[in-house]
């Protein structure tokens, strides 16, 4: 595989992929963040084909955790093993958001509105909103709005908070995929904001999309209101959430669609967020306790708890390093003590990266 970048010392030149993986190679032959952090920052926007394929190395390229295990209740009853390592858009990293969302599907499809309700003597409204928060490349540099990015969204939720009272927010970060635009790379942001003090009233709008078809959104009168409020310095969208269906569609399609697989929309993405120690997705702490609510019922199989109800885990697990030298497609390999030992003693295939999912 061959591919045509710009690179720091040169102006144009032909990489290999063998050449881009040394790039970022520790001093044990191991690609880290750390490394690819020295050749990419501040990243400019004709170095991000190359930051792709550099991250697509450092993804492909499997490892695994190597655990000791105590058993919490049995005397001596002791496990090593090698366990993959999540990195962003492996198989891995995939099924643990899926682990993380799964809450969702616990929740009873709550109806907050549907079309028939919109007639002429009847208010509709919603707590529930849908809000892309788009970035302008005219305000900054590229490097300098993925470094301010986090600073402005924790400033423009705050300014609602202030207004609006208690709200709960689910986010995720995207780069923008489209090479040809001026905002290539630069960060949006994709929120759900779950207001629990608040509420907006709800107008059915035709949208026109990418293949030219129409389609209805709901989209809340308020909306000029709400941007006032949170200052966001540069175009937002804001859409009403008709049900907690709606809201689960929304984000398992971005989930799948962005940060998971090797669609270049996900490798841009989960590359730059790489490279800026960004998080993909952040859940508030309270999100899923005010939906509990919602919820049906919860059948869940006897598991040891603790005095409050909470789970406690049968094992007890030491981590001691990343090793590259296993041959396996499982994500989990059962070990012996010595082999293990042999493992963590062997620095050339060992190693932590600070930078992992």
């Amino acid at each position: 595989m061959e591919i045509s970048v710009k690179a720091s010392s040169q102006s144009v030149e032909v990489l290999d992929r063998y050449s881009i993986f040394q790039l970022v190679l520790d001093e044990y032959g191991l690609p880290r963040l750390k490394q690819a952090r020295k050749e990419f920052l501040p990243l400019t926007q004709d170095r991000i084909s190359l930051l792709n394929e550099v991250f697509s190395c450092w993804q492909d390229f499997d490892e695994f955790l190597l655990l000791r295990g105590k058993h919490r209740f049995i005397k001596n009853k002791k496990m090593w093993i090698a366990v993959k390592a999540s990195k962003r858009g492996n198989d891995v990293y995939s099924n643990r958001i899926d682990k993380r969302l799964g809450f969702f599907s616990k929740i009873r499809n709550v109806l907050f509105f549907k079309p028939e309700d919109f007639k002429t003597d009847k208010k509709v409204f919603s707590n529930f909103l849908w809000v892309t928060l788009t970035y302008d490349s005219k305000r900054s540099s590229l490097h300098q709005a993925q470094l301010n990015c986090q600073k402005e969204f924790n400033r423009w939720i705050t300014n609602l908070r202030n207004k609006y009272g208690k709200i709960d927010v689910l986010k995720f970060k995207q780069a923008f995929p489209d090479p040809t635009g001026e905002a290539y790379g630069y960060p949006h942001f994709h929120v759900v904001l779950f207001f629990a003090d608040s509420k907006f009233q709800v107008f059915p709008d035709l949208e026109e999309k990418e293949d030219g078809s129409f389609s209805f959104v709901y989209r809340i009168q308020e909306k000029d209101e709400l941007h006032n409020q949170g200052n966001w310095h540069s175009f937002t969208d804001i859409k009403a959430l008709s049900s907690i269906g709606s809201c689960i569609n929304y984000c398992r399609k971005y989930a799948q669609n962005v940060l998971s697989g090797d669609s270049e929309e996900a490798r841009i993405t989960n590359s730059i967020n790489w490279l800026y120690r960004s998080k993909s997705f952040s859940l508030s702490k309270n999100f899923q306790a005010h939906l509990v609510e919602f919820i049906s019922s919860l059948r869940i199989s006897k598991v040891q708890v603790d005095l409050f109800g909470n789970f406690v885990s049968e094992w007890i697990w030491s981590f001691h390093g990343l090793t590259s030298k296993i041959d396996s497609s499982a994500w989990v390999v059962e070990l012996s003590e010595d082999e293990l030992d042999n493992l963590v003693n062997n620095r050339g295939g060992l190693g932590i990266d600070e930078g992992g999912s």
